[in-house]
């Protein structure tokens, strides 16, 4: 799910990496261009990747409400999928262009997205510890949670029935993601404007056509449905690709500008409608019509984006990751729906999400940098 501009901002220096005081060292190498690209943050995406993950959690909890509760915001997980495409092209094209392999390509993903798959592997297991022990926490019991946390982290799925990944369900988002951008790094040399359109037409056709089988564009998650997210995927990080070289070519720029803010709360408030009559076509209209229109108005944005849209895409990704292990502990654990209940889940998944981005993951990244650990650094000599 990352794909923030924190991905395509760096120093052009190499500068010294401190985990945990000083315990280990090692360098984190930054982007290239770094110059260039600082005049490039693209504020106003990360913003809506912040707003997103937020409604990923109020999708969740409608566990606790009832179905009409914001029941259209796994379709967030789409506007992920589009970030991804834009900002691994901002980020990649350039090096991949000059020989980086998949495996170098990788290698620099697993550096960027494990640390927090990890602590989402780790928050889901305390959270089954945790129902598991209220009930008889019996061995039997705590191996199957070590055997998943161990799934988990290494993102090896269940195939078949039941959830793709037990512990976390959002990191079936994640293992779609890196599969697609595998398939990136493979072809993106050889990857012309029409090949990529042609990609998307042929993604739009498999959604209209499992959507509408199926009734809804919520799937993905479960084993059975794994290889279906995958394509869910592919056509939305497709469409990134291609607005990100629409951006390069100025023609988002002839898009009228529009306030970031008034664009969030449009999305908002599409993701709070309930079921509604006709909840596949809805989805379709949000997949292929209003998401990419809506990343495309927030990278035409030149103006000014306040602070907090910078601090919520940092935010988002330890956020989307972890939430989870809070709303399924809460509903194991028996606790009632509430104003509070769902109060408490946003302030603690907030809370969690800035200490981990603060402190965690950028300690967890200089641990496995190439400095620090041999074979990544073998790898990323690019």
């Amino acid at each position: 799910m990352p794909g923030s501009s924190q991905e395509i901002v760096g120093s052009a220096q190499e500068r010294p990496c401190r985990f945990l005081g000083g315990l280990a060292q090692g360098t984190v190498r930054s982007t290239e261009r770094s110059a260039q690209l600082r005049a490039h943050r693209f504020g106003a995406l990360d913003g809506l990747r912040g707003i997103c993950a937020f409604l990923v959690l109020l999708f969740h909890v409608r566990i606790f409400i009832g179905p009409n509760f914001f029941a259209h915001g796994y379709l967030s997980v789409d506007i992920f999928f589009i970030l991804s495409g834009f900002v691994l092209a901002f980020a990649y094209d350039g090096k991949l262009a000059r020989g980086m392999t998949v495996r170098q390509f990788f290698l620099e993903r697993v550096r960027r997205l494990g640390p927090m798959l990890w602590i989402g592997a780790l928050a889901g297991t305390l959270s089954f510890a945790a129902i598991t022990a209220a009930g008889s926490l019996s061995v039997a019991a705590l191996t199957t949670i070590i055997e998943e946390a161990a799934a988990t982290a290494f993102l090896i799925p269940h195939i078949g029935a039941g959830m793709a990944f037990p512990l976390n369900s959002v990191v079936w988002s994640l293992f779609a993601e890196i599969c697609v951008n595998l398939a990136f790094a493979a072809v993106a040399v050889r990857l012309g404007t029409r090949s990529l359109m042609a990609i998307i037409a042929a993604g739009w056709m498999f959604l209209i056509f499992y959507v509408a089988w199926h009734g809804t564009a919520h799937f993905g998650n479960h084993g059975s449905e794994l290889l279906f997210g995958i394509c869910r995927a592919v056509p939305s990080f497709s469409v990134g690709v291609l607005l990100l070289r629409f951006w390069r070519a100025r023609i988002l720029h002839r898009l009228p500008p529009v306030n970031p803010v008034l664009l969030f709360a449009l999305w908002f408030a599409l993701m709070a409608q309930g079921v509604g009559q006709l909840p596949a076509l809805f989805d379709l209209v949000q997949i292929i019509a209003v998401a990419p229109l809506l990343i495309a108005l927030l990278a035409r944005w030149e103006g000014q984006t306040p602070e907090w849209m910078s601090w919520a895409g940092r935010l988002s990704y330890p956020f989307y990751i972890t939430h989870y292990a809070y709303v399924q502990m809460a509903y194991g654990l028996g606790f009632k729906g509430s104003v509070w209940l769902l109060a408490g889940l946003a302030v603690l998944s907030l809370v969690t999400a800035d200490v981990l981005a603060r402190w965690v993951e950028p300690a967890l990244r200089c641990a496995i940098s190439p400095g620090n650990v041999p074979l990544l650094g073998r790898s990323a000599s690019a």
